[in-house]
């Protein structure tokens, strides 16, 4: 199958330098804002570690002088679960800083970070590669509400319920599923909200009998509960092989870790729901995909 490349040119962020690394012997930096044993726990069931430091609420501006007095040959940033008022920014300003002192990333903030930041850029990117994921059409901070609604509201007829969402929310914070025959009254005052601050995504609520999360760690995959779905691994893989296309066509690096979620429906059928680049600590990941 042929993929489709996006090189979408709205990024323009400055080219990383690759690297040639060996993980099992170097020091880990880890930023997080969660009790230490929970990440620690988190840590040891994917894999054994050195923690080198913790910060429970980092504040980039106070720690860029301790970033940049970190030795590049003997350090490596993990971004993980960063304080939700400042996650995107904060992950990208200590990534900048990284680039700028040759340490390694195991999950710089590149275009493929900015794409799972942006849930409708990661949709279209997807959707152009074939993956099977709910109908996502977005409404922009500008638009007209009522008149995108009446345009928009055909496609969803067919559906019993929608969901509404922010572009490149997180922690599912103003996300609420309507009955479709309502999205014109409910709807609107959560989209009114919603565009204040960002695009707006309306989306086909999927009917699943699950919902779970697959953690991508060092070319394996993990999970929280055992899977028995006999599709999964290959699914798996088949996004990450879009994923490694679209980071060599644009010359970029790979993370080494992130997140991706998926509903489950009663036929076992699969469906990508989205992507993050900063998994949550909060989950055991410790069962592996063989």
């Amino acid at each position: 199958m042929t993929r489709v490349i996006s090189k979408i040119e709205e990024f323009n962020l400055d080219r990383e330098r690759d690297f040639s690394f060996e993980l099992k012997d170097t020091t880990l930096y880890l930023v997080f804002n969660l009790e230490l044993k929970d990440l620690k726990q988190t840590i040891n069931q994917i894999k054994s570690y050195k923690i080198f430091k913790d910060i429970k609420a980092i504040n980039y501006q106070t720690e860029k002088e301790k970033l940049n007095s970190l030795d590049p040959s003997r350090s490596c940033i993990f971004s993980l679960h960063l304080s939700l008022d400042e996650e995107i920014n904060t992950h990208h300003l200590i990534s900048q800083t990284a680039f700028e002192q040759n340490i390694f990333q195991i999950n710089p903030y590149n275009k493929i970070a900015k794409i799972f930041d942006d849930k409708y850029l990661f949709y279209v990117l997807m959707k152009a590669n074939d993956i099977k994921q709910p109908l996502t059409i977005s409404v922009l901070q500008k638009s007209d509400i009522t008149t995108c609604l009446k345009e928009e509201y055909p496609k969803f007829k067919s559906f019993k319920k929608i969901m509404v969402k922010p572009r490149h929310g997180t922690e599912k914070i103003d996300s609420l599923s309507f009955q479709t025959e309502e999205s014109f009254t409910n709807a609107s005052e959560l989209i009114k909200k919603i565009i204040r601050y960002d695009d707006c995504l309306i989306q086909e609520f999927i009917e699943f009998k699950k919902e779970f999360k697959v953690l991508c760690f060092m070319n394996n995959f993990y999970t929280i509960e055992k899977l028995s779905n006999p599709y999964l691994k290959k699914y798996i893989v088949e996004i990450i092989d879009i994923l490694n296309d679209f980071a060599l066509s644009n010359k970029i690096i790979m993370p080494k870790v992130f997140s991706l979620d998926f509903f489950e429906k009663d036929n076992q059928e699969l469906l990508l729901i989205e992507a993050n680049i900063r998994p949550a600590g909060i989950f055991r990941f410790k069962h592996k995909l063989v």
